[in-house]
C-alpha cells in the first residue's frame, strides 16, 4: 500500500515536470502564417490555407489608408485583438468586401476573425503594423 504512494506520487511529479516541457516542443503540424500583403507599414498574413482560399482579392488603398479585402464569400462579422488577447472591436458586415483603416491602430501584432457565411466557418488572419 505504501509502495503504490509513492509511486503514485512520483509518477505525478514526472508528469508535472515533463508536461511544460513536452508542451513547449515545437508542434511539426504547426504553420508559420502565410504572407498575403506586404507594404511597409505593415504586413497581413492568414493561419492557414483556408484562409487563403477565402481571398479573392487585397489591396492597399494609400489615399484614404485602407486595407481593402475582398473575399469569396460572405464575412458576416469579423473581429479585431490585440496582440494580449483582448477585443477592440467586432462589427457585423454582411459584405464580401472589407475596408480597413490602418492608421487607427498603433504598431503590433493584432488578429482579425472573419466570420463566413460557412456554417460557424471563421478565418483567422494576422495583421502588423510596422
Amino acid at each position: 500500500m505504501l509502495i503504490m504512494k509513492v509511486l503514485n506520487t512520483l509518477c505525478l511529479w514526472a508528469i508535472l515536470l515533463l508536461s511544460p516541457m513536452i508542451s513547449s516542443a515545437e508542434n511539426p503540424l504547426a504553420t508559420e502564417p502565410k504572407l498575403i500583403y506586404n507594404h511597409s507599414s505593415f504586413e497581413y498574413r492568414t493561419v492557414d490555407d483556408a484562409g487563403l482560399s477565402l481571398f479573392s482579392n487585397i489591396s492597399y488603398n494609400e489615399v484614404v489608408d485602407h486595407l481593402e479585402i475582398q473575399t469569396r464569400e460572405l464575412i458576416q462579422f469579423i473581429q479585431l485583438f490585440d496582440q494580449d488577447g483582448e477585443l477592440i472591436f467586432q462589427m457585423p458586415v454582411s459584405s464580401s468586401k472589407i475596408h480597413l483603416s490602418i492608421n487607427d491602430y498603433d504598431k503590433g501584432n493584432y488578429t482579425l476573425n472573419l466570420k463566413t457565411s460557412k456554417a460557424g466557418s471563421i478565418v483567422s488572419t494576422k495583421l502588423m503594423i510596422k
